[in-house]
C-alpha cells in the first residue's frame, strides 16, 4: 500500500521534484531551442488537414526546428518526385498560419511502415 506523499520518504528526498515542474522546465528549454512553439506543434499535429494530399498520402513529418521542416518518405522514387513540390508544401503550411513557419524543407527516405 503506497504512503501519502508527505510521509513517503522517497518523495521528501531533496532531489525529487513534481512532474508539472519538470514538463514545465522541459517545454521552456524546447521553446528556447526554438523546436517547441504552439505551430511547430500544430504542424506536426495537423499534418492531414494542413498539406496537400499527395504530402498526406506519402510523407509523415518528423520535426519542424527552426523554420526546416524534416519530411520522411517511404522511398527515393517518392522522394526524388516530391522534392520538385516542396513549394506547394511550404505555401500550404505558411498560408495556414500567415507567416512564413516553414522556410526549407529536407526529404529524407525512411522506409519503415
Amino acid at each position: 500500500m503506497s504512503q501519502p506523499a508527505d510521509t513517503n520518504p522517497a518523495m521528501n528526498h531533496p532531489a525529487m521534484k513534481p512532474l508539472a515542474q519538470i514538463l514545465e522546465s522541459v517545454v521552456e528549454h524546447l521553446a528556447d531551442q526554438g523546436a517547441a512553439t504552439p505551430s511547430n506543434l500544430t504542424v506536426l499535429a495537423d499534418w492531414d488537414t494542413l498539406v496537400p494530399e499527395v504530402w498526406r498520402e506519402h510523407g509523415r513529418p518528423i520535426r519542424l526546428e527552426r523554420g526546416e521542416l524534416v519530411v520522411a518518405l517511404p522511398d527515393g522514387a517518392t522522394a526524388s518526385l516530391l522534392r520538385f513540390r516542396v513549394g506547394e508544401l511550404m505555401d500550404a503550411i505558411n498560408g495556414a498560419f500567415g507567416s512564413d513557419e516553414v522556410t526549407a524543407v529536407r526529404v529524407t527516405v525512411d522506409r519503415a511502415p
